[in-house]
């Protein structure tokens, strides 16, 4: 064999030998940003540089929404590791990396052993940059605002201390090449999406990343885009309509400007420095114990429950008195329905550490879905109170989550319970994560619940419009049907 050939052969039986060991065996590391906590297998130098890359996303998303995004109430948790050799443990909408939306913190998950750049694509950063922007504001934008900017993020890509930002989306060109647009008259005065078919909310999110990455990036329109985006939220904020607030500060014909500056042979684009952090981020080295428990934790995220109760049983041979560890077994076997088991493990837990937030969320969770399946009305109100005890336990202490404001107010939501009292609680849950669309919808319920259809109707009107996939439409769409019955029933 060639000499040549040797080192190539050695580094790929490595690279082989790396992704076929089970995920819980490999070396791992766990590193705490600004925003988030890495949890990786990819080695040091490929860990650091997720790190890096991740915050740079974000402070590059921010300049593209033109204000400061505030920081989540609970931080992000980003697992980034390669299991295609391993059966794909964790293997979801069968994605190579995917953002679940979470109350109690998102998660984002990086499949393939490519970090950020590598695994993070286009449908990812667009889900992303939604779920950062949307819950940036506590008051809906025009759709086509908040749906432009979103489009402009996804094409983001970290180079170096900086990013390039505005690249082409050649799905959106071709589909603005080959169909025709909706008038921007209607595009920039719709204050939803309730009436739009399937096509023209394609070419909606199309037509407002052309319109965004036209007023951002074109060169005629360069030196003054961020005031003009500017201008155009202060109009809206004293409460100029938006198809009025958007000819006075962006102008008037730009149909015709926008759709020049996308048929062009090259699309500008900018390159932007990011500011390094104050302090570079430091990674330690992670337990088989405790990694055993984060992969059981994400089992549940992923709605894995026997898969989270192999890893959370690992590790508990490891240490019987991890409190983290017999929380999350709970949790698993209160999804599958063994109850007295789950209880046993959430009463060891709380005595273990009774000052953990999430495991108070968890068991209050529970109690709540026993609740609902019950019908024995005093059963379902002694479950209801239960719940609402550990809600209130979980809110007692440190953290302020809003899943558990939330589950407080769902509680009003069972039969027999006065809907008004939640109302309050959804309320603060939508101020901590005003983009959460389970949250509105709890909100809406509760609105229905108590006769006001107007806000009901209000909370599921923007619930559709902001909905992207079919399974979140049918679900809007059903509640304005409930909504709308109700109303003609009275």
């Amino acid at each position: 064999m060639s000499g040549r050939l040797l080192p190539c052969l050695g580094l790929c039986l490595a690279l082989a030998g790396c992704i076929t060991t089970p995920l819980q065996n490999r070396d791992w590391l766990a590193v705490r940003t600004a925003h988030y906590d890495i949890w990786s297998s990819l080695g040091e130098d490929e860990t650091a540089r997720l790190a890096i890359e991740i915050e740079r996303f974000r402070a590059a998303a921010e300049f593209i929404w033109g204000r400061a995004i505030p920081a989540a109430p609970v931080r992000t948790r980003i697992y980034a590791f390669d299991d295609r050799g391993i059966a794909r443990p964790f293997a979801f909408r069968s994605q190579r990396s995917y953002l679940l939306p979470r109350q109690r913190g998102d998660v984002i998950v990086l499949r393939t052993g490519d970090g950020w750049e590598g695994d993070a694509r286009t449908p990812l950063k667009l889900e992303y940059a939604r779920r950062l922007f949307w819950n940036a504001s506590p008051d809906a934008l025009p759709p086509w605002f908040e749906e432009g900017l979103p489009q402009l993020a996804s094409t983001l890509e970290i180079r170096g201390e900086g990013a390039t930002v505005g690249a082409l989306r050649q799905d959106h060109v071709h589909t603005l090449r080959e169909s025709q647009w909706i008038p921007f008259d209607r595009l920039l005065a719709a204050s939803d999406l309730i009436h739009w078919s399937s096509l023209e909310r394609a070419l909606f999110e199309a037509e407002a990343w052309a319109l965004c990455h036209y007023l951002v990036f074109s060169e005629e329109r360069r030196a003054g885009a961020a005031g003009a985006l500017a201008e155009f939220r202060a109009r809206l904020e004293r409460g100029i309509p938006a198809a009025e607030a958007a000819r006075t500060a962006l102008g008037v014909n730009l149909q015709q400007a926008v759709w020049t500056h996308i048929t062009a042979r090259e699309l500008d684009s900018l390159s932007v420095r990011i500011r390094s952090g104050r302090t570079p981020p430091v990674a330690r080295a992670v337990s088989r114990q405790e990694i055993l428990e984060e992969l059981g934790w994400l089992s549940l995220a992923i709605g894995e429950p026997d898969q989270a109760r192999r890893y959370l049983e690992s590790a508990l041979a490891l240490n019987a008195d991890s409190a983290r560890a017999l929380a999350g077994l709970a949790d698993a076997l209160a999804s599958t329905g063994d109850l007295s088991s789950a209880d046993a493990r959430y009463r060891k837990a709380q005595a273990l550490d009774p000052d953990d937030p999430f495991l108070q969320l968890g068991w209050a969770n529970a109690l709540l879905a026993r609740a609902a399946g019950t019908d024995d009305p005093a059963e379902r109100a002694r479950l209801a109170s239960q719940a609402r005890d550990h809600y209130r336990r979980s809110l007692d202490l440190p953290g302020d989550l809003p899943e558990a404001h939330a589950g407080l107010a769902a509680t009003y939501l069972l039969d027999g319970e006065d809907a008004a009292l939640g109302r309050a609680h959804v309320h603060t849950a939508l101020a901590l994560l005003p983009g959460d669309a389970a949250i509105r919808f709890v909100g809406a319920r509760l609105a229905l619940a108590v006769g006001n259809r107007g806000e009901a109707r209000s909370e599921a009107t923007q619930l559709l419009t902001r909905a992207r996939s079919e399974s979140d439409l049918e679900a809007a769409r059903s509640l304005l049907e409930r909504i709308d019955a109700r109303a003609a029933i009275h």
